[in-house]
């Protein structure tokens, strides 16, 4: 059978007067509006749309679940394994999708075993099992629109089916080698960046998106405590509360998150701004002028932050300031770390856990979990004379005073 084509349309304008469904009509009945569509459409090689797992995708889709790229790995996945199934003499002969209405849970650990075989990397067989999962999950087993699920028996309502998986590798960012990397440089406007990254848990394509008017809302924002869906959280007094216009929204929309960022770093930030120099730089962006700018007074790209990292960790390399490659991404597994050893983001550790995973703006907890399962030991516990843990915002005003510039701002 093989996958023929995914087709995404995200609130997209069609005109039906070119449609093939016109050559079936008569004149006086033929379609001509133009409509508002959100849809997707799963082709099998004989370009027969494949109705549940096009269905399927379209309501995730259209209640924001997913994004447009989701829609086409999931819709790619779940077609490669039907594709394996029509490969196979007991499901030969079925309809379209209809497969999966009574595959068994041994097939589809077989199926694992096939891809493993063929030499497909770990990674990619645990994405297409959580392609697969979800649809079982959020569709096949579910009851929808006050119908009956489609089936009573869910083979992953035990968990996972492929243990060959390899668990996340995660790696923080220790305060050490954020210190060790902001020495590496003169310009304020990096290190200003790379705290800001490591206390805020932003990635690196959202942090070009941090205006002006952002820094400010926050620093003037006197909330004590702010809602997410149905929870309250309190905001810690040496905290403000920060808006993420995140990455992972649907189409061309983006996710509006809050996280918390210290009062240290925001103060910072705030004279990093009132520089001449970032003043002249920053007058051409005219009212949302961004934050960040790279040496050459522009805005700063994901891209770009990657290469940054890169250059500095090759430069603290050589100087033997760290033992290993520090990436942009291990700022936001170093945020997730300091958080959940702060003993200031929450009673408890699960409700620091909760206050992360709304940091991150992770969707589900389960995600966020990965990060209690590291060896904190090997990090180490930050502690003031006394022997008490330090706070995160007190440990972002140990790395300030550690990492003034001596220099001009941008040069």
């Amino acid at each position: 059978m093989g996958v023929s084509k995914v087709i995404v349309c995200d609130n997209q304008l069609i005109n039906l007067s070119s449609s093939l469904i016109n050559e079936e009509l008569e004149e006086d009945s033929q379609l001509t509006e133009v409509v508002n569509t959100t849809g997707v459409a799963v082709f099998d090689s004989n370009m027969k749309v494949l109705p549940m797992i096009s269905d399927y995708l379209t309501s995730q889709l259209a209640r924001n679940k997913i994004s447009e790229k989701s829609a086409k790995t999931y819709g790619k996945n779940l077609a490669y394994f039907l594709d394996y199934l029509k490969n196979r003499r007991e499901f030969r002969d079925d309809k379209l999708d209809d497969s999966f209405l009574y595959v068994q849970q041994y097939v589809i650990e077989e199926y694992f075993s096939h891809l493993k075989s063929e030499g497909i990397s770990s990674k990619t067989i645990g994405n297409r099992e959580a392609s697969i999962s979800a649809f079982f999950h959020k569709y096949l087993c579910s009851t929808r629109n006050n119908k009956d699920q489609l089936r009573d028996d869910n083979p992953f309502e035990s968990g996972k089916l492929y243990n060959g998986t390899k668990t996340r590798n995660i790696e923080m960012c220790e305060v050490k080698e954020l210190i060790a990397l902001m020495k590496c440089t003169n310009r304020e406007n990096e290190k200003v960046l790379i705290q800001f990254m490591q206390d805020s848990g932003i990635r690196k394509s959202e942090a070009c998106r941090i205006t002006q008017q952002d820094i400010k809302d926050a620093m003037n924002e006197n909330k004590q405590f702010y809602m997410l869906d149905d929870d309250t959280f309190e905001i810690p007094p040496d905290y403000k509360p920060l808006r993420i216009w995140g990455s992972k929204g649907r189409g061309r929309e983006l996710k509006l998150r809050t996280t918390l960022v210290s009062i240290p770093t925001l103060q910072r930030i705030k004279k990093y701004m009132a520089s001449p120099e970032y003043r002249v730089a920053a007058r051409k962006f005219g009212k949302d002028k961004p934050v960040f700018l790279n040496s050459q007074g522009g805005v700063q790209t994901g891209s770009n932050i990657g290469k940054l990292f890169n250059r500095l960790s090759k430069r603290a390399l050589k100087l033997k300031f760290i033992s290993r490659p520090i990436a942009a991404q291990m700022t936001r597994h170093g945020f997730a770390g300091m958080c959940l050893q702060s003993p200031d983001m929450g009673k408890d550790s699960v409700e620091r856990l909760v206050n992360i995973k709304n940091c991150l703006g992770h969707a589900f907890l389960e995600t966020t979990q990965v990060y209690t399962s590291l060896p904190y030991e090997i990090y180490g516990r930050l502690v003031n004379k006394h022997g008490e843990v330090l706070t995160r915002s007190q440990i972002m005003e140990r790395v300030r005073l550690k990492t003034k510039s001596k220099s001009k701002l941008l040069v």
